[in-house]
């Protein structure tokens, strides 16, 4: 039981790398050639059921540039750890890097809605989750998706997200994953956010945020959400991120 809660808190932080922050959710946006977008992310949640408590915290960090041609691509590289202080378990740790892509498959004249598809290939190294002793595990994750973003007037905005063939911690099956987002311009540097995200045998995650643009270059966000871990564990838990970004 603790070792599938563990993995699944584990599961949950890996997967908001692959988006720009601080949401999980995709925007269907691709960046012209030669722009480049760098990004650092930290994260810290802590979950508990009926046999304890997973304190865990996830870094990464992100470099994406256009590459023409309606694609960019993006590296970027995740250090996580965790530990269970009823169990007395000593920090296990993850690493992680990726490979991913964006490709614009579809955009309205008015530049309104746009469609992409989004490619991830992944590998992560991680220490033993039961006992932080163990010999590491290394396992190869990959995903194929679709992002849609659409502005409804001057201030609304909304993505929808759906990923398929994504391999999971402690499993090799495919999984589908989902997400939801709406973002309001409060001010013209300050976006209001609410999101939804979910996969197979997951239950969905909700989170409220905000994203602050003090300069045509830098942008900080902050989120807060309730991830709730794989149906029927009774997990209870709250999760913190921040992010900064610099465009150039």
């Amino acid at each position: 039981m603790f070792r599938q809660f563990a993995a699944s808190i584990a599961l949950l932080s890996f997967t908001s790398a692959y988006a720009a922050g601080p949401m999980v959710t995709q925007s269907a946006d691709v960046m012209d050639r030669g722009d480049c977008r760098g990004e650092a992310q930290w994260q810290r949640s802590q979950a508990s059921n009926d046999w304890g408590r997973v304190d865990a915290s996830v870094r990464s960090v992100e470099l994406a540039c256009g590459v023409g041609w309606g694609t960019q691509m993006a590296l970027s590289g995740t250090w996580g750890k965790w530990s269970s202080p009823q169990f007395l378990i000593l920090p296990s740790r993850a690493d992680g890097r990726s490979l991913s892509s964006k490709t614009r498959l579809w955009q309205s004249e008015t530049g309104a809605g746009a469609l992409a598809l989004t490619v991830v290939l992944g590998e992560e190294r991680r220490d033993d989750l039961q006992t932080g002793m163990g010999a590491p595990v290394t396992q190869r994750n990959r995903a194929l998706g679709l992002a849609y973003s659409q502005t409804l007037g001057e201030r609304h905005r909304v993505h929808a997200n759906l990923m398929s063939d994504v391999v999971g911690f402690g499993s090799s099956e495919k999984a589908e994953a989902w997400g939801l987002a709406y973002e309001f311009a409060a001010t013209p540097t300050v976006s209001l956010l609410a999101e939804t995200h979910g996969k197979q045998h997951i239950k969905p995650t909700q989170a409220l945020g905000l994203r602050w643009t003090p300069t045509a270059n830098w942008e900080l966000g902050a989120m807060a959400a309730r991830p709730r871990g794989e149906n029927g564990n009774g997990a209870k838990s709250h999760e913190v991120k921040l992010s900064t970004a610099y465009r150039f």
